[in-house]
């Protein structure tokens, strides 16, 4: 099943796990996908693979960078259907927080979804939402 295929059947079915298990690295991350009401919340488990400093017991910055790519080209399948899977032009991240060994939730915002590109501003957080440890903001071509 292609990317695409998931992404359609995941928004049929009202599940968006489905698109987790078609990307591969996000699979490889663990990644969950949740839907909180009208809200898609990606989910990065607590995983001793994901350790960047031991004695921090602190996590990795590339995970955390993973989360939020992962979390925007997710939502963009989700929240805008496409006949082509967004590639991504650019992705800056903003480490704002070290993150600690537990799980780390992450949210996009479609800021502008034109004809060719899409615009999306991500956040992660931990245990309080109003603390984010890391903001993403990307440009994706969808044509």
């Amino acid at each position: 099943m292609t990317l695409l295929d998931a992404a359609r059947r995941a928004r049929e079915t009202g599940q968006p796990q489905l698109l987790v298990e078609a990307m591969p690295f996000a699979s490889y991350l663990g990644l969950t996908l949740d839907l909180r009401g009208d809200e898609l919340v990606c989910t990065l488990p607590a995983d001793r693979r994901f350790l960047g400093n031991p004695v921090l017991d602190s996590l990795h910055g590339g995970a955390t960078a993973g989360l939020l790519e992962c979390t925007a080209t997710l939502a963009l399948l989700w929240h805008k259907p496409r006949e082509v899977v967004p590639r991504t032009i650019d992705f800056s991240i903003d480490f704002l927080l070290s993150g600690k060994m537990q799980p780390a939730f992450a949210h996009a915002r479609l800021l502008k979804f034109g004809r060719r590109i899409a615009n999306v501003h991500v956040e992660a957080w931990q245990t309080d939402r109003a603390r984010p440890i890391g903001a993403g903001h990307g440009n994706f071509l969808l044509a």
